[in-house]
């Protein structure tokens, strides 16, 4: 169990926006709807009755759009430095290597990474290309996230796919 158990989790600032946003998305109805959200302690609960350990994923979702439903699990990469020596940022692939553990597959069809700097999102891009998931793993920022209207806008960027170009969140799994 997490040490912070029943407290918020450090990264609401981005989340809270993320699910309300889809929230927002859903109730005008003309796109898509987010069908499901479960809190950070139970989507970590879930994935470890999985066999799958050390990742933080921040909520467990299901956005449908279209006849799709991407089963999403959100996790925010903040980059920063070791809290007491000041060690450099660890690379932002490894807090999705629990994942690799996945003996009776991953919970979701995407892995979403929020990244609060673009170099940390290449980086992310760049590890999992050459070392993909099982899972399709999509990054954006915190500057498109905040700027675009909803979570499910054309504002990720899948890892090892040949599109160069920013997806929408229901688009996510096919690349």
């Amino acid at each position: 169990m997490p040490v912070a158990l029943g407290s918020l989790i450090s990264d609401h600032h981005i989340v809270t926006p993320f699910r309300v946003g889809l929230t927002a998305a859903s109730r005008e109805g003309d796109r898509g709807c987010l069908y499901q959200w479960m809190r950070a302690l139970d989507a970590v609960a879930r994935l470890r009755a999985r066999g799958i350990s050390h990742v933080n994923p921040r909520a467990y979702g299901v956005w449908i759009e279209g006849g799709v439903a991407v089963k999403f699990l959100p996790h925010v990469d903040n980059g920063e430095p070791g809290p007491i020596s000041g060690t450099p940022a660890p690379p932002p692939s490894r807090a999705l290597a629990g994942y690799r553990q996945a003996g009776k597959g991953v919970l979701g069809t995407a892995i979403l990474v929020i990244t609060n700097m673009d170099g940390r999102e290449s980086a992310l891009l760049r590890e999992l290309a050459e070392a993909p998931l099982e899972v399709a793993v999509a990054a954006t920022t915190t500057d498109r996230l905040g700027a675009a209207s909803s979570a499910a806008d054309a504002i990720w960027l899948v890892a090892g796919s040949a599109t160069k170009a920013p997806v929408r969140l229901v688009d996510v799994p096919l690349h």
